[in-house]
């Protein structure tokens, strides 16, 4: 479990997986999370996937936000797609225009889905993360 509580000054942040993972251009990813607010929390928590290319450049990025602003840990879930350039790929928690309350996130994964949605690979990345702002 990873928890922001809002410090009145920065209101967006990325927590961030420590490494990058090799990842197959064009395939289709399923990223998953469950997330909570307390002490009136605003703002939005999100996941999602930074796609990097050969070179270590950042291409672009594909995220989804969680809805409301549960209580209770909720789960929420989608898929995405790694660009046709991308090589490697980073797994990202934000949250943005929070500045009051805490958000948590827990049990953090993805999993890459092969052409008949078979499991192929997973990273399980609840306690793989450095947190910066």
């Amino acid at each position: 479990e990873a928890c922001r509580t809002a410090d009145g000054v920065t209101s967006t942040s990325d927590l961030v997986a420590t490494h990058r993972i090799t990842v197959v251009a064009d395939q289709i990813y399923y990223i998953e999370a469950f997330g909570e607010a307390s002490g009136g929390a605003n703002g939005q928590l999100e996941i999602g996937v930074r796609w990097y290319n050969a070179a270590g450049a950042l291409i672009s990025g594909s995220f989804i936000a969680l809805s409301g602003a549960p209580t209770v840990f909720t789960r929420w879930s989608t898929t995405v797609t790694a660009p046709s350039l991308a090589v490697s790929a980073e797994f990202v928690v934000r949250v943005t225009g929070h500045t009051i309350g805490t958000w948590c996130v827990d049990d953090a994964w993805w999993v890459r889905l092969d052409s008949s949605w078979e499991l192929s690979s997973i990273k399980h990345l609840s306690s793989d993360y450095a947190s910066h702002r």
